[in-house]
């Protein structure tokens, strides 16, 4: 999106010159440039001397720009050189430098950094997230009763943590013309820390929730409209009013999905400290999981890398929260001896998990065992090759197991959280996991060369 914040648009700063200054070798400079977006990366153009140029393309560093567009605060920061055209009958190059974040509303030279108090951001896939929504139509218009929307003050979702305090609430927004008014729901993530952090650590904050609630869709949660406050903002009491809009340059352009997220508020709004502080375990814990899944939902990984990457997910967990349980399989199927550690090869992670959650998966006890070691022979073949030893897998077996790994992954996730085994068998019924049993099937036919 190309919002930044409830007041600024990035839009709003482009193809306008602006009156800017960094620092080259300890020098200040100024600078007359203009922001141009090119696909969708916001590109700062300017001219600057062929001498500034070298020593900037020699230092190779990341650098910042601060000043004015039409009269608003703006700072670049992360700043790279792009491009570079020079003629040899100038002493001037127009040059190209690509941002990677850019704060507007307020100014931050080189020896200043941002110190972030509280930031928040919009998600708005995040309404399909929410059991209740916060206007509500009401039919039946009188003179003794005249309104159309009644707010209905819905409960904040919000919990503290070592970090700070968190908050997730649906807020609304309104706009009209003569021809039309317009209310729209916006739902919002926020962070107020207890003391001042750079402003990547902030991000990484609002990042976390966003992943969690990632789990929740099933799917990317783009986030959107983001914005911050800093010691010289406002406050309300003592809450930090976000009032500098902030835009990352390297967001890739996808979308969310439009459709109920699987797991809702209804389902974790009256026990969000605990599903809150269990995250936070396994999101620092074991930090390759919410990684790996990233991959999948950002389509980094699809086809045979998703079934590699959710594989690895699942044995990052085993090895995490479950090995002492893995070995003990392993040295049973092993036959090794009590005084040696076994070989914990991947079916036996495999089959652990799949027992361990199996009052949510509902396979039966005897095949778990089968559907372990196929999973894991089908994940070998790519990542052990050995074509006499493994079979190559069917795309129908690859998308198969694909989809029984994934219901497996976001059921490791559930639970480890906190919700119930209710809950967790309700997410198997939903479209696209429909095929399941099937799934189920077509790899305990799979036959490996492997005995």
């Amino acid at each position: 999106m190309d919002e930044v914040s409830k007041t600024y648009k990035i839009d709003d700063f482009l193809n306008k010159i602006g009156n800017y200054k960094c620092s080259i070798c300890g020098e200040e400079v100024s600078v007359v440039g203009v922001l141009r977006k090119e696909k969708n990366t916001v590109i700062f153009q300017a001219q600057i001397t062929v001498e500034r140029v070298r020593t900037l393309s020699e230092s190779n560093e990341l650098f910042q720009l601060w000043g004015t567009v039409s009269g608003t605060f703006v700072t670049l920061m992360s700043v790279k050189l792009h491009e570079c055209y020079a003629s040899y009958e100038s002493n001037f190059a127009d040059i190209e430098f690509i941002p990677g974040e850019i704060i507007i509303g307020r100014c931050y030279n080189n020896n200043d950094e941002p110190k972030v108090r509280s930031i928040s951001a919009s998600i708005t896939a995040l309404n399909y997230m929410f059991s209740e929504k916060p206007l509500d139509l009401i039919y039946g218009i009188s003179k003794n009763n005249p309104y159309l929307l009644k707010y209905t003050y819905p409960l904040t979702i919000e919990t503290d943590d070592k970090y700070g305090h968190f908050q997730l609430y649906q807020t609304f927004s309104q706009g009209w013309t003569k021809n039309e008014i317009q209310h729209s729901i916006i739902p919002v993530i926020e962070y107020d820390f207890c003391e001042p952090v750079g402003i990547m650590d902030a991000l990484g904050r609002i990042a976390s929730a966003r992943n969690l609630f990632s789990f929740f869709a099933n799917g990317y949660l783009p986030l959107e409209n983001i914005e911050f406050a800093d010691e010289q903002s406002d406050k309300i009491e003592s809450q930090f009013l976000c009032d500098i809009g902030l835009f990352l340059n390297y967001q890739e352009n996808l979308t969310s999905r439009d459709e109920p997220f699987l797991i809702r508020t209804s389902h974790f709004g009256e026990n969000f400290t605990q599903i809150w502080q269990n995250w936070l375990e396994i999101y620092e814990g074991a930090d390759p999981i919410s990684t790996l899944f990233y991959e999948i939902i950002r389509n980094r990984s699809t086809e045979i890398n998703c079934f590699l990457n959710l594989s690895q997910a699942i044995e990052v967990y085993s090895c995490k929260y479950r090995e002492s349980e893995a070995t003990e399989l392993a040295r049973l199927g092993e036959n090794t001896r009590p005084d040696k550690k076994p070989p914990v090869h991947l079916k036996y992670r495999f089959e652990d998990v799949l027992s361990y959650f199996n009052d949510c998966l509902e396979i039966p006890g005897c095949e778990i065992p089968i559907l372990a070691k196929n999973l894991a022979d089908m994940r070998n073949y790519y990542t052990h090759y050995n074509g006499v030893k493994y079979t190559a897998p069917s795309y129908q077996e690859v998308f198969s197991a694909t989809r029984i790994l994934r219901f497996l992954l976001l059921t490791i996730v559930y639970k480890h959280l906190g919700l119930s085994t209710e809950v967790v068998v309700n997410v198997r019924e939903r479209l696209e996991f429909q095929l399941y049993r099937e799934d189920i099937h077509t790899i305990l036919e799979y036959s490996s060369n492997q005995k």
